[in-house]
């Protein structure tokens, strides 16, 4: 049934004290911080309940919901995994789409049916940035290439290698830090994912002796560092 388009919402939760996993909404909470959400709303539910399949939404993506809406009915391979060759194909020519919401979800789609090799994930890094690049990395780690997160490790290393940006840098530590963080159980997953953040904090520590290095650059950026002992890295 059809909700209200407007109005508060307000609920409490009890703490779950047995529970033994951090989950997304232990880091941040968009009901209760902010933030523009895509989700399912029963009315008939309570509290949390009438709220299904929350997605926070990155800042600057809001103008790509309703568009990226018509691309999902056009094209039902983005829905889900492909088994068809035309479906995977039009999945991959969509890795470059300007609308950021398609292009995740295309990505997602090869990923999840095991269609993401390294030339496709060097394809899609190498056009994505910020929050993009972030989806691309985490999503290769949960659904890696044949099962492997080893295969792709080359690629990731190279990528941080040559990335300047520290928009993309953060990006990258989002991606780790959450894979490392929400899937402790895919220990090769989560072995790669410390290993690269460990890696992320070599360049500030070789500037840190440098005289001819500014103040900023022998700095580790606080944001990369608090990702990495979020995700308990030693």
């Amino acid at each position: 049934p059809p909700g209200k388009k407007s109005g508060p919402y307000q609920w409490t939760e009890p703490h779950n004290f047995r529970k033994r996993q951090i989950d997304p909404d232990d880091i941040y909470r968009p009901f209760g911080k902010g933030g523009v959400i895509l989700c399912r709303q029963n009315p008939q539910a309570d509290g949390a309940a009438q709220f299904d399949s929350v997605n926070l939404l990155p800042t600057g993506w809001e103008s790509d919901v309703a568009p990226a809406f018509d691309a999902l009915k056009k094209n039902k391979a983005l829905s889900g995994p492909s088994a068809s060759t035309a479906g995977k194909a039009s999945l991959q020519a969509l890795l470059t789409d300007k609308n950021a919401i398609v292009s995740s979800m295309a990505f997602r789609s090869l990923a999840e049916s095991g269609s993401v090799d390294t030339q496709v994930l060097e394809q899609g890094l190498s056009q994505a940035t910020g929050y993009l690049r972030a989806v691309m990395i985490y999503v290769t780690l949960v659904h890696p290439p044949n099962a492997d997160p080893a295969a792709v490790e080359p690629v990731f290393a190279r990528f941080a290698r040559s990335t300047s940006s520290p928009q993309d840098q953060r990006a990258a530590a989002l991606a780790l830090a959450a894979a490392a963080l929400f899937h402790p159980a895919a220990s090769p997953s989560r072995s790669l994912s410390v290993k690269l953040l460990s890696a992320m904090r070599a360049p500030a520590a070789a500037l840190a002796n440098q005289k001819n290095a500014s103040r900023a650059q022998r700095q580790p950026d606080p944001y990369v560092e608090k990702l990495i002992q979020l995700a308990q890295v030693p």
